[in-house]
């Protein structure tokens, strides 16, 4: 299925994740006059998104219904079913023309099915989109990112609020296999550098 998009440019982004890389890129959109929608299963990590100036979504169906594209900063595999399928899940909000950008670090199978399942059932975009880059660097990050490079283009505007760029790498899966063989490579400098 092809992806068109919904709209001439995005307006109102929603994130899902409010942790600490949730809460820069927060920040970030709403400097870059953003429209934002929050949501967390944690309250205190809602409002501290609030306070920044971002509107709370009851739950995930929610935030989809109202957001052009949606964030997902998230632990791993186990709470992205949650959020994108389960009864109140992201899938229930989605219309054709949306894209979803999953900036969490899991293996490229688990976001391979996810955009097979996603992108099937409501023509919305699905991309891989992690961070290269700790909270400190917000705004320095890289975006290794796979899916369809339309979508990434038309989402890019609200990603460069907090990145520095956003690079198509390939088809889904392939920004989170970029990003695993670049946590393994500091792995091995770092274990070298320490003998």
């Amino acid at each position: 299925m092809s992806w068109t998009k919904s709209k001439d440019r995005v307006e109102t982004v929603g994130l899902v994740g409010c942790g600490r890389m949730g809460l820069c890129m927060v920040e970030a959109l709403i400097k870059g006059r953003f429209t934002v929608v929050a949501f967390d299963t944690y309250p205190e990590a809602v409002r501290r998104a609030v306070s920044r100036g971002a509107e709370a979504a009851a739950d995930p169906e929610d935030l989809a219904r109202k957001a052009d594209v949606v964030l997902m900063s998230l632990p791993g595999p186990l709470q992205l079913e949650e959020v994108l399928f389960s009864g109140n899940g992201i899938i229930h909000g989605l219309g054709k023309g949306k894209v979803v950008v999953d900036t969490s670090t899991v293996d490229p199978n688990t976001t391979r099915e996810n955009a097979r399942r996603l992108e099937e059932a409501t023509g919305s975009a699905y991309l891989d989109c992690p961070v290269l880059g700790r909270p400190s660097a917000v705004g320095k990050w890289m975006l290794p990112t796979g899916g369809n490079r339309e979508a990434l283009e038309w989402a890019k505007p609200a990603l460069l609020t907090f990145a520095a760029n956003a690079i198509p790498v390939g088809g889904h899966g392939a920004g989170n296999a970029l990003k695993l063989l670049n946590q393994m490579m500091f792995s091995c400098i770092n274990a070298i550098s320490s003998e």
